[in-house]
């Protein structure tokens, strides 16, 4: 195997088994938005361990009775940037979904 094969594999292969991840929370199912009222980039390092990021949903959809879910989401490129760091900077989106 030619040395620009030994270096594609890897990737290759991170490429194949990363996937995303969608955590969703949701608070009044049959009220959801179509699409994402607020939505933010969030960085953890060391993967977020002992890290908190705060976002008041109450405040962005106008009060806690209006909030549908909130959705935490990691796309193949955030994990890939995880993969490569080894853990040490791990982004991370939050959506914010407010009631119709």
């Amino acid at each position: 195997m030619t040395r620009l094969g030994k270096m594609i594999l890897p990737f290759a292969c991170i490429l194949l088994l990363a996937s995303c991840t969608t955590q969703r929370y949701v608070l009044q199912e049959k009220k959801i938005a179509d699409f994402a009222n607020y939505e933010s980039g969030q960085t953890f390092f060391l993967q977020g361990i002992g890290q908190t990021q705060h976002i008041d949903a109450a405040q962005v959809c106008g009060g806690k009775n209006k909030v549908a879910a909130v959705e935490f989401h990691q796309s193949v490129l955030d994990i890939l940037l995880a993969v490569l760091t080894n853990g040490l900077y791990t982004p991370r989106t939050v959506g914010v979904y407010c009631a119709r």
